[in-house]
């Protein structure tokens, strides 16, 4: 099946969406002007009404999985800088040159001093 072309850009939808103390929000002036009316209440079951919310829905939607892709990849990188700081500690500690054996003095010692 098809998908029938958007009437807005998904572009356009996902400028006017602001994260906002973890929210995902959209300013009722910018739904206004996506929706070209001044009321909205009265154009909800137009036929533009509808096709604007599927458009809005499914760019939050989309922008839910790629914050939730972003915080996985980035749990994952941060799971990995550890585990890369260890391996780094391990090959610091082995490129350090083992302590020097400890060598008997040159010459006579006495045997009471």
């Amino acid at each position: 099946m098809a998908k029938a072309p958007s009437i807005i850009p998904v572009e356009r939808v996902a400028a006017q969406i602001y994260l906002i103390r973890g929210q995902t929000v959209m300013f009722d002036a910018d739904l206004a002007a996506l929706y070209g009316v001044a009321m909205l209440s009265s154009v909800l079951k137009s036929k533009r009404a509808v096709e604007v919310n599927i458009t809005i829905v499914r760019t939050f939607v989309r922008l839910r999985r790629m914050l939730a892709s972003n915080e996985d990849l980035a749990r994952k990188v941060a799971q990995h800088d550890r585990q890369i700081a260890v391996l780094f500690e391990h090959v610091k500690h082995l490129l350090e040159p083992p302590p020097a054996p400890k060598k008997p003095p040159i010459g006579f010692i006495h045997p009471k001093g």
